[in-house]
Formats: structure tokens, C-alpha cells, sequence
């Protein structure tokens, strides 16, 4: 059985923030609500793939309208496939696909797995005893 990497909490199920149980009842104290049944809740985060935002074809009809509108009836066969046969679209695509997942890192995410937790005696226990410690 595979145990659940939880990456996330939140104290609304709402708004997630980066961390673990501990970061969540440390989060709690800080606000004076770590108490006895109150409810938290963990998840895993997902950060999306960069290039899942980049659209090829949008890229390509904007360059055409910007060489269009400076150019006129000039432009009307830019990067046609005259210009950029299918294999040169596809080599160039993939190249700047790759390029944004090896250099851009989303700052956001999705949670994914969500489960709700409740404080108990023993968190509140331990959650002490290794602040005392520290």
C-alpha cells in the first residue's frame, strides 16, 4: 500500500499553502486554534507543465497578422507552408515546448487528493513537545 506524499494544507479547504501536518498545526497555534476536533486538511500539490499555457497556432496567426499589418498583401502567405513546411512546424513546436519546461517554473498549483483531518490530544501533545524542543 502506497502512503499518500501530502505536500499542502489548508486550514478551509480553501487555500492551500505549501507544507506539511506540522506547518498546519504550527499555522493553528499561531492563529490560537489548535484545539481538540478542529478540522484541517492536506493534499497534494500539482504544478502544471508550462507549455500546457503555449499554443503554437496562436503564436503562429499573431506573427502572421503583425507581418500582415505592417506589409499588407505581401505578408498574406507568411510562414505558410512555404515558409515553415509541417516537419520544420513540428520540430519548432516541440523546441519551444521543451524550452518552457526545462526553464519555467509555475509559482502556483493544483491540489489534488485532499483528505480532512482532525487535531487530537496526541498532535496537540506532540505539536508541544517538539516546539519545547526547538
Amino acid at each position: 500500500m502506497t502512503t499518500t506524499k501530502f505536500d499542502c494544507y489548508s486550514l478551509n479547504n480553501e487555500d492551500f499553502t505549501s507544507g506539511e501536518t506540522g506547518d498546519a498545526l504550527d499555522d493553528l497555534d499561531g492563529r490560537a486554534e489548535l484545539e481538540v476536533g478542529r478540522a484541517y486538511y492536506l493534499g497534494v500539490s500539482v504544478s502544471p507543465k508550462p507549455s500546457r499555457f503555449f499554443d503554437f497556432e496562436d503564436m503562429i496567426d499573431r506573427m502572421q497578422a503583425l507581418a500582415f499589418d505592417e506589409n499588407g498583401e505581401h505578408a498574406e502567405s507568411y510562414l505558410g507552408s512555404h515558409d515553415l513546411p509541417d516537419a520544420k512546424r513540428t520540430e519548432l513546436k516541440a523546441m519551444i515546448e521543451n524550452w518552457l519546461d526545462a526553464n519555467v517554473t509555475p509559482s502556483f498549483y493544483k491540489v489534488t487528493q485532499v483528505q480532512r483531518f482532525t487535531v487530537t490530544q496526541a498532535d496537540i501533545d506532540e505539536f508541544r513537545a517538539n516546539s519545547e524542543a526547538a
